[in-house]
């Protein structure tokens, strides 16, 4: 579930992974320190997402797919 908020304070947990999206178009990331071979899939996804928005053919990819679940659900 996605929770909007519209604070400019976010209280993030230890294990927290969070990404803002500047209106500049650059990107903060909070990413807790991990020292196990167990990474949370809250961490893993965030990885994985900070991955995908510094790849332009998977950004582009994640565009195309939006707009086309968009166009289908108008």
């Amino acid at each position: 579930m996605v929770k909007v908020t519209h604070r400019t304070v976010l209280q993030l947990a230890e294990n927290d992974a969070a990404i803002v999206l500047k209106e500049d178009g650059t990107l903060e990331a909070s990413m807790p320190e991990i020292n196990s071979e167990n990474v949370p899939e809250n961490v893993l996804t965030g990885a994985a997402i900070l991955y995908a928005l510094n790849n332009p053919d998977i950004c582009q990819l994640i565009f195309k797919n939006f707009a086309e679940q968009c166009k289908n659900n108008s």
